[in-house]
């Protein structure tokens, strides 16, 4: 798992991208896509120095948001816009390159709880056991009671030091751990409205 990455995970990955607006550098997934073998390895070169050395372009820190105002929502209200975040193509292979080793280590060493069934392959929300009891309790009109958690901005609230530890207790290889940590740590977000930066927020 700490071992370079080798140019089949990488064409791999590549064989299963479609083109969507680019990042701040500019650069689509059809560019990349139809790179001839010599550009391949030296941009292979690029992603193991960084998996090497876990020192993270700044580009790659770098998300554009475009805020989408909700169906009926007041316009004036922060709250009332869906932010869409474009981020570096260059930046989402490497991540897809590093996803797919860390899911194939989380199943074969069945670190995953068997109560997880969604985002994992060949499993979906729809196997979970609650499904066939919600069937069941309607087949036989009876009551089924379910108690629903939903953390609100549970994704911005990770605090990396701790997800940093617990990837350690673990046992995630280092340069895995080392990437992930660097990557979301110190990022910058770029708001663009009607095709307009505003003024460049503070890192995160």
């Amino acid at each position: 798992m700490n071992d370079t990455f080798s140019l089949t995970e990488l064409q791999l990955v590549l064989n299963h991208l479609k083109d969507y607006s680019p990042g701040i550098d500019g650069i689509p997934y059809s560019l990349l896509t139809h790179m001839g073998p010599t550009s391949k390895k030296y941009f292979l070169d690029i992603i193991n120095c960084i998996y090497s050395t876990g020192a993270v372009p700044d580009d790659w820190k770098t998300h554009i948001i475009i805020p989408i105002l909700k169906t009926g929502k007041d316009p004036s209200t922060a709250t009332s816009y869906r932010p869409i975040a474009i981020l570096s193509t260059l930046s989402k292979i490497m991540e897809h390159l590093v996803k797919n080793r860390l899911e194939w280590l989380l199943e074969n060493r069945g670190i995953l709880p068997k109560s997880q069934f969604g985002f994992r392959k060949g499993l979906s929300t729809s196997d979970s056991p609650l499904i066939s009891n919600v069937t069941l309790a309607f087949s036989q009109k009876n009551f089924l009671v379910g108690v629903f958690l939903d953390v609100c901005a549970a994704y911005d609230n990770v605090i990396l030091p701790l997800l940093r530890h617990k990837m350690h207790q673990l046992s995630i290889p280092v340069r895995i751990t080392n990437f992930v940590s660097n990557l979301y740590s110190g990022r910058h977000v770029l708001v663009r409205v009607e095709g307009n930066f505003m003024p460049e927020s503070p890192s995160v």
